[in-house]
């Protein structure tokens, strides 16, 4: 005669297999929840960071450049000293502001037609009281002014002898001294000239606080802005669209499109 399972060991076998599901499960929601928790947190930690890293591109202006004839030895600027000899469409000035809540330094600079834009090595211009210039930095700025900037030789086409610092005059305005209104005066005007010692394919960028003044780090503060000066390795054509993209050292980028009219 044939026979099953008893009952009671048929309920305990039941018992055995639930709990084993249930503990399944629960060890299986328990890594669930870890993992979401921790894609979240992976998550929002990636936005806060993307928050402290926002930027935006306020104005773009298509220039002339200035080279000086027989001031070849020191970068100079214009149009205080020397015998100015316009390079007609050769110069670019961005202005980048930063939205974030955290300090961004600039880390690439790109500009050229689309799908053809070309990366500007950016190099910070550093802003002194005095005129002791860091190694290997050329000064700008006037003698007679207190405070000055230096930026890298590596940024100019003459260089300077390592271990010291090239000095040159340039005028009471030279790299934006000045008040809040001054410096938007200066960035947004197309016309106004810069100087060609800067060497080709480089950019300069110069850093203010929020408020205008500079910021001797070369960096930006929240809701400090940078001016960048683009020296162009060929002329840009008027009527012709272009690409301008920043880039921060930590990743984050803002692009826009700019035309110069004729």
């Amino acid at each position: 005669m044939n026979r099953g399972l008893s009952p009671v060991l048929a309920v305990l076998l039941l018992i055995l297999v639930t709990v084993s599901l249930a503990s399944i499960l629960f060890l299986w929601g328990q890594d669930l929840l870890a993992s979401t928790s921790e894609a979240i947190l992976t998550h929002e930690s990636a936005m806060a960071q993307l928050s402290r890293q926002l930027i935006s591109i306020e104005a773009v202006s298509f220039c002339d450049a200035m080279y000086f004839d027989g001031w070849v030895n020191y970068p100079r600027w214009p149009p205080q000293h020397g015998v100015g000899v316009a390079v007609a469409r050769q110069a670019v000035k961005i202005v980048v502001r930063n939205l974030g809540k955290g300090e961004v330094e600039v880390g690439a600079v790109y500009f050229g037609p689309l799908g053809k834009a070309r990366l500007y090595r950016p190099f910070k211009v550093l802003h002194r009281d005095n005129w002791q210039a860091p190694t290997c930095h050329c000064a700008i700025g006037d003698p007679g002014d207190d405070t000055v900037w230096y930026v890298s030789s590596l940024g100019t086409e003459e260089g300077c002898t390592p271990g010291t610092g090239c000095a040159f005059s340039a005028g009471r305005s030279c790299g934006y001294q000045g008040t809040l209104t001054t410096i938007y005066a200066e960035y947004r005007n197309i016309r106004r000239t810069f100087d060609t010692t800067q060497k080709k394919g480089t950019a300069w960028v110069y850093s203010f606080k929020a408020d205008g003044s500079p910021c001797s780090r070369g960096i930006l503060q929240p809701k400090g802005f940078a001016v960048i000066h683009l020296y162009l390795e060929k002329p840009w054509t008027p009527g012709e669209t272009y690409l301008i993209k920043v880039a921060t050292k930590k990743g984050r980028t803002i692009e826009t499109v700019a035309t110069p009219s004729a």
